[in-house]
């Protein structure tokens, strides 16, 4: 009927804080991230129960100083100790009654307003400022954690790790030749479940979907020595970032990558293939120091340096077990729509000028591809109905998740305000 069932008060929009991403339903339980807005009391993961809209439990994001994991973020007030689930939600594995999360980064974005003027008040490498920068593993039921992995300590950069955690199983053998960063302890050829992500700052992570041990890392969309993380502990996993890298003082400059190579556009993985789809930018950011501003620096986007310009948006084509990266597709405008797969090895991808492609995915061959009137936008979906096949996609603003990258392609047009459901029958 459409009737209201029940509603229940999730955070005070009079914070900033907002519902930035979809619910996730899980054995009875509705969900949900957001923003932080201005506190920290909205830093949560939260899950209410579906038939009565009664909360069931709250995960909180940032650690407070008297909880585990407190002291990482030195002698920061609890209150203002920001870090969100703002984006994409989490990936259930029901074997293991487990749900992965990303977070986001620490806020205001520098170390050095973060911590008063002492950048380096709080550690280079982790744990630094938990739970930022992480994937989390929560128990749906009581929502405990139960591991986590940081993966970007004690951010200066405003580079989120948010978005979807995706599950698999695979072979391990990773390819030194390829892959920076390989635990040496795990054995080779070995099966494991594995969950992989890819952050907005770049770089691929592959860890044991069952207790977070680290598997192996690469720089990605490409290896750079702006790239900034500046080693990991193979043995452990402990990573930490590029002092160098960080703003110390007012007018000090930086560049830095990647910045964008990831956000609300979701990867694929092919199981048949043991390959993952990313669709990526190859952009980095340079930054000057300015404390008297909210975030405490100005920054400008721009393309690698010694990168192709027709080459800023691209498909890579990524064996999951050996680490191998196949730039399957490379063009000039930016994208901000969802990677699909099928079965017949069709890849489905479409970028913010309105063009949907179809490729071989093994190969990243255009197939076809046609022009909606709007930005192609997030998810796209193939589904049947009385035996007939449909591919549904969607249209949106185009601008708010990709305002930077758009302002390296100003020859591009972006159609604003084009809302829309397009659906396409596909033939017999």
């Amino acid at each position: 009927t459409g009737e209201l069932r029940w509603e229940a008060f999730a955070h005070d929009f009079r914070t900033g804080t907002q519902h930035t991403t979809g619910p996730s339903v899980v054995k009875g339980k509705v969900i949900t991230g957001r923003n932080c807005g201005d506190t920290r009391i909205y830093c949560h993961i939260l899950a209410h129960d579906a038939l009565t809209g009664e909360e069931a439990w709250r995960f909180q994001t940032t650690a407070a100083a008297d909880e585990p994991g407190g002291d990482s973020w030195g002698s920061m007030p609890d209150d203002i100790r920001l870090a969100s689930p703002w984006g994409l939600p989490g990936s259930f594995d029901p074997d293991k009654n487990l749900i992965y999360w990303g977070t986001a980064n620490p806020s205001p974005h520098t170390r050095i307003l973060r911590h008063d003027g002492k950048p380096f008040d709080v550690p280079l490498e982790a744990p630094s400022e938990l739970y930022s920068n992480s994937t989390l593993a929560i128990n749906p039921d009581s929502g405990e954690l139960a591991w986590y992995y940081q993966h970007l300590p004690g951010d200066d950069w405003d580079s989120d790790h948010t978005h979807e955690r995706i599950l698999f199983r695979s072979s391990f053998n990773p390819n030194a030749n390829e892959v920076k960063w390989i635990n040496p302890n795990i054995p080779r050829g070995e099966a494991r479940d594995m969950v992989v992500s890819v952050g907005e700052p770049g770089g691929l992570w592959v860890l044991d979907a069952n207790d977070g041990t680290f598997l192996w890392t690469i720089p990605f969309p490409h290896d750079t020595p702006d790239f900034h993380i500046d080693d990991i502990e193979v043995e452990t996993g402990i990573t930490k970032i590029a002092r160098d890298k960080v703003l110390t003082r007012e007018g000090e400059e930086h560049t830095t990558c990647f910045q964008n190579t990831k956000g609300y556009w979701p990867m694929a993985y092919h199981p048949i293939k043991n390959a993952l789809y990313v669709p990526y930018h190859d952009a980095c950011v340079s930054r000057v120091g300015r404390l008297n501003t909210g975030n405490g620096h100005a920054r400008t986007s721009h393309i690698r340096e010694g990168a192709d310009p027709n080459a800023f948006a691209g498909l890579a084509k990524v064996d999951m077990s050996t680490g191998e990266v196949d730039h399957i597709h490379t063009q000039r405008a930016p994208g901000n729509g969802a990677v699909l797969l099928t079965a017949g090895d069709l890849m489905i991808w479409g970028d913010i000028t309105g063009t949907l492609h179809a490729f071989d995915a093994d190969n990243g061959e255009i197939l076809w591809d046609t022009r909606l009137q709007g930005v192609i936008q997030t998810s796209t979906i193939t589904f049947s109905v009385d035996g007939k096949q449909y591919l549904a996609v969607l249209t949106g603003d185009g601008l708010s998740a990709t305002a930077s990258v758009v302002s390296m392609v100003n020859e591009v047009d972006v159609v604003r305000g084009h809302n829309s459901i397009n659906v396409f029958a596909l033939p017999d």
